[in-house]
């Protein structure tokens, strides 16, 4: 099985709650603070070895 890297871009800023995507707990206890980054704004992209 083939395995793919990505980069993960998120801005800092604060997430208001009505932004906020399904799957994260409130209060930042996940792996991206919601107090700290803006996750309305997360951005995935893969990873390409140069």
């Amino acid at each position: 099985m083939a395995t793919k890297k990505f980069i993960i871009e998120v801005e800092e800023g604060m997430t208001n709650c009505c932004e906020c995507p399904e799957g994260f707990s409130c209060g930042g206890s996940s792996f991206l603070d919601c107090c700290d980054y803006n996750l309305a704004t997360i951005k995935i992209k893969e990873y390409e070895d140069k």
